[in-house]
């Protein structure tokens, strides 16, 4: 045997000392199996024990070939009609069982109990056909014991080797499904765990990014502070400190902006000071920036009080992104800020017109990020953001719905996910349930089946095989077969006494009777033999 490489597989060192245990189990179990009736059959046994070792040591490595097997030692080996189930019948149901354990698919198994069946049937009507033509019993009684050998047999089949494969199959299927769902735990737990190291890492680089315009936009209001102060005619010393004073707390607050950039790269802490700046008021930037120099406008209606905090993060935003654009690429050009809230949205226009100096020589502060990073922002509330050149300037404007707040929130572990682990529990509930009603129901439907027609079978037989007493004492030895069968039932009994009846005559031919049709006779009913030796009757008894 070897395994996928092609390398010889050995066996596991815990197998051979077990297997040897099976074997002996099942070679003492044959041998004190009740029903060794003769020397012959002892004999049998013995010389039918001494396979089983191998047989046992086949099953791991070719499970049907032992399945077989043991089927053909468990049903092969008896055929007495009263007694048609061998001593091996323990092998068939151990490697019934095993072959379901060890074997993942079910058509090559059905394949052998069907072999097995076929089997089964063709050697019981040989037997009735050898032991009519030699003499040993006539048609009726041959064809009884056929029956009788072949519902045994078959009953057997079905009970001790199709009810332990099922069993053995379900277990394997059962064990496969417990492997199946800790796997995918696991699988789960593992895409847990990255879902929540992805979570992080997008927090970490929402939060920079946040801290990047947070940067920005106070550079910008340096740089304009600073270039106000260039062009300004007529500056005293007290003027120039003051302004000197507050361009120095400018800086030194984008100092830190630009510290907590770097500590929240280094750690990647969710909880960054850039979302204070985020929260802060709109109006609070217009402010900033018209006290650092730029022209700047705010109009506002409806009532800031009604809008979200989520929205109004999101205005923020908008409004410090536009400052910044502004400032960094129109110097100098007066800008508007109107807010808009409604009962339904916000919407945000920030607009600049021309500049009226040089822009600054490049856009590195912004990393070119700046509307693009604004849309994915108001993108998750639904919004909607527009930028465009406005008549020698630009234009930006949000609209930012409100969300509704009497809408219903999911339950936790609530999704699409969700439902495909439930709809994968509910498949492998109903997969488990349809493997034990067939592990129970197939072999009860089988074994009542056979035990339907074989009572139905002993019933007709029995009604069929009655001689009356009176019929039987009319009856004279010497009579011819014709006289004799004037007056015989159409059919012999089913189980006959052979064991109890005296010897038969030499060369004469018995056939036994029922004396009434009770189907379950007491012990003392008598049965009644008539033995023939030609066309004549020679002999009588009552068994």
């Amino acid at each position: 045997m070897t395994d996928s490489a092609g390398r010889p597989r050995r066996l596991r060192p815990g197998r051979a000392p077990a297997d040897l245990g099976l074997a002996l189990g099942l070679v003492a179990a044959a041998l004190a199996w009740p029903g060794h009736g003769s020397t012959v059959s002892v004999w049998v046994a013995v010389g039918a024990s001494a396979v089983l070792p191998a047989v046992v040591s086949a099953g791991r490595r070719r499970p049907l070939s032992a399945l077989l097997a043991a089927a053909a030692l468990g049903l092969l080996t008896s055929w007495d009609p009263l007694r048609p189930v061998g001593p091996f019948l323990p092998a068939l149901a151990l490697m019934g069982y095993l072959a379901g354990r060890r074997t993942e698919r079910a058509r090559p198994a059905l394949v052998v109990f069907a072999a097995v069946g076929a089997a089964v049937t063709v050697v019981a009507l040989a037997a009735a056909l050898g032991s009519w033509a030699w003499g040993a019993a006539g048609p009726s009684r041959a064809a009884s014991e056929a029956v009788l050998v072949w519902g045994g047999k078959t009953g057997a089949l079905v009970f001790a080797g199709v009810l332990p494969w099922l069993v053995g199959r379900y277990r394997r299927q059962h064990v496969e499904l417990v492997a199946a769902g800790w796997e995918r735990a696991a699988l789960l737990e593992r895409g847990r765990l990255a879902d929540a190291e992805r979570e992080r890492l997008l927090e970490r680089a929402r939060i920079a990014e946040e801290m990047h315009d947070t940067l920005g936009h106070e550079l910008t209001l340096i740089a304009v502070r600073a270039g106000a102060l260039e062009i300004a005619p007529g500056f005293d010393e007290r003027r120039c400190r003051e302004a000197a004073g507050e361009l120095r707390a400018d800086a030194t607050r984008a100092t830190e902006r630009l510290q907590e950039i770097i500590g929240v790269l280094h750690e990647g802490s969710p909880a960054a000071p850039g979302d204070r700046a985020g929260g802060a008021d709109a109006a609070a930037l217009v402010e900033r920036a018209r006290a650092s120099g730029m022209a700047v406008e705010s109009r506002t209606s409806g009532d800031p009080a009604a809008v979200p905090p989520e929205v109004a993060r999101a205005a923020h935003r908008v409004v410090r992104e536009a400052l910044t654009n502004a400032g960094r690429h129109a110097p100098g050009a007066a800008v508007t800020v109107e807010t808009v809230h409604t009962g339904g949205a916000t919407t945000v226009t920030v607009t600049n017109g021309p500049p009226t100096e040089p822009p600054a020589p490049d856009g590195r502060l912004s990393g070119n990020r700046g509307l693009a990073g604004l849309r994915e922002r108001v993108r998750p509330i639904g919004g909607t953001l527009s930028a465009a050149p406005h008549e020698g300037g630009f234009r930006v404007r949000a609209r930012l719905p409100h969300p509704d707040r009497g809408a219903t929130v999911p339950e936790p572990g609530a999704g699409p996910g969700a439902s495909e682990v439930a709809d994968a529990m509910a498949r492998t509930r109903r997969r488990t349930l349809r493997g034990l009603a067939a592990a129970v129901l197939v072999p009860l439907a089988l074994g009542l089946a056979v035990a339907a027609a074989l009572f139905g079978y002993v019933a007709h037989t029995t009604a069929h095989s009655v001689l009356a007493p009176d019929d039987y004492a009319a009856l004279r030895v010497g009579q011819s077969r014709a006289e004799v069968g004037a007056v015989l039932p159409a059919m012999e009994m089913v189980d006959p006494p052979v064991d109890r009846a005296p010897p038969a005559p030499s060369g004469a031919t018995c056939y036994f009777y029922r004396s009434n049709a009770t189907l379950f006779d007491p012990v003392d009913l008598a049965r009644y033999r008539l033995c023939f030796a030609g066309d004549r009757l020679v002999d009588k008894d009552v068994v």
